[in-house]
């Protein structure tokens, strides 16, 4: 019986079914279960029974057979006495010996039949317990499916070092840029005959030295013949490894070495212009405010902002705002998506802090790769050659600077310094 009539037996319909917790479902399949092993058991003790009686009954003719063939032969023997004269045949020939030794032969084949014991057989059902297999951890006569491809934990879409200037350069030792520092002076308009001002300037060279990331692996020659799609996968992942840490040191590297600098540390901070200080009541600035008011200090330094960039947690939070008669509030100056403000596109980077906002011209913090992403592999250790080892490097050199003239066009702050400057107490 399925499952379906199972249920309309008991009175239980498809709707109520469906309606039931899953937990509660699982305890009716378990009852189905049940059901149809008592149904399988029941059935073979009829089987049992039929063939009994099937038993019962073939004996049964064999005996009424018997005794009717003494009967007729006890009549023979009679009607052989009533013969007169002497017998000329032997014994064995007599009618009286040859029906004592079938008496006796078919005795013999009564009880041998009468105490035989019938056992009935009833082959199982074929499960997958017949696939016999010596592999212990799976079974080939079975069919397996792969997924194609091989799955991996996403990474940031929104890497910083895709909004920077990065660049490779050929190998060197040492950076160097040269920046116009101690400008004094400015021109002015004279009089006939008056003296020009005298200005002055100088200039100042800044050396840094790229500094090395990377990582380390070993494998073994087996793997990479019989896994190579694996392995492949693996070293892919291995310079991903690299390539996060190199973006992540891009905003938080302190510049002690061997870590290079990071807009963390070379960054300006945000400087409040005068016009902005508590321009906003108590209670209501929000994250649109903040932004504005980055985005307007950077302008007065003669720089032009090219975006803000924000944790993600912060897009729902710009989405949830809402003014005191629980409408949303929606800028004019920002657009419906939260991904625009003053024409300015606003990005969200997971390594971004959520108290923090970038904004700037990001192009001007510049990142030299002296080595780019570089994978070498190697058994030369005579131990590792001796086991079958190979060991792979994957490596890069860079070095991050941002100049001293261009620090004011690029704030990294923290959000709560900025609302509190532009919030009256």
């Amino acid at each position: 019986m399925n499952f379906e009539n199972y249920l309309e037996k008991e009175g239980i319909s498809e709707d109520m079914y469906g309606t039931m917790t899953s937990e509660i479902q699982k305890v009716w399949m378990k009852k189905h279960e049940n059901f149809e092993k008592n149904q399988l058991k029941i059935q073979n003790e009829e089987l049992l029974v039929k063939a009994g009686e099937l038993v019962k009954s073939e004996i049964e003719k064999s005996t009424k057979g018997l005794q009717s063939e003494i009967t007729t032969l006890k009549e023979e023997l009679s009607e052989s006495k009533k013969v007169k004269g002497k017998s000329t045949r032997k014994k064995e020939d007599g009618i009286h010996f040859q029906v004592e030794k079938f008496v006796e032969e078919r005795k013999k084949a009564e009880n041998k039949r009468v105490d035989k014991e019938f056992v009935l057989k009833i082959a199982a059902g074929i499960t997958t317990g017949n696939l016999l297999s010596e592999i212990t951890d799976h079974n080939p006569l079975q069919r397996e499916f792969v997924e194609p491809g091989i799955g991996s934990a996403p990474k940031n879409p929104n890497l910083i070092s895709m909004a920077i200037d990065s660049s490779f350069i050929a190998a060197a030792r040492i950076i160097t840029h040269v920046d116009r520092v101690n400008e004094e002076g400015d021109a002015v308009y004279v009089a006939e005959a008056a003296v020009f001002p005298l200005v002055d300037a100088e200039s100042k060279a800044v050396q840094i030295k790229p500094e090395k990331l990377g990582i380390i692996y070993q494998m073994t020659e087996e793997i990479l013949e019989d896994a190579e799609a694996m392995t492949d996968n693996f070293t892919e992942h291995f310079e991903e490894l690299v390539e996060k840490v190199y973006n992540s040191t891009i905003i938080t590297g302190d510049g002690i070495s061997p870590i290079p600098n990071g807009l963390e540390n070379l960054a300006s901070a945000y400087i409040p212009p005068a016009a902005l200080i508590d321009i906003h009541p108590a209670g209501t600035s929000n994250l649109y405010d903040v932004m504005q008011a980055v985005i307007t200090s950077i302008k007065l330094a003669n720089f032009m902002p090219e975006q803000v960039r924000l944790n993600p947690v912060h897009e729902a939070l710009l989405k949830a705002l809402k003014a005191t008669d629980e409408n949303y509030i929606m800028p004019s100056f920002a657009d419906l998506t939260t991904n625009m403000i003053s024409g300015i596109p606003i990005i969200y980077d997971n390594d971004i802090p959520d108290a923090k906002i970038l904004v700037g011209e990001l192009m001007r913090f510049k990142s030299r790769i002296t080595r780019n992403i570089t994978h070498r592999i190697t058994d030369s250790n005579a131990d590792e050659f001796t086991k079958d080892l190979i060991t792979g490097k994957i490596t890069m050199r860079n070095a991050n600077y941002l100049r001293p003239n261009d620090v004011p066009a690029i704030v990294y702050e923290d959000i709560a310094t900025i609302q509190s400057s532009i919030t009256a107490a």
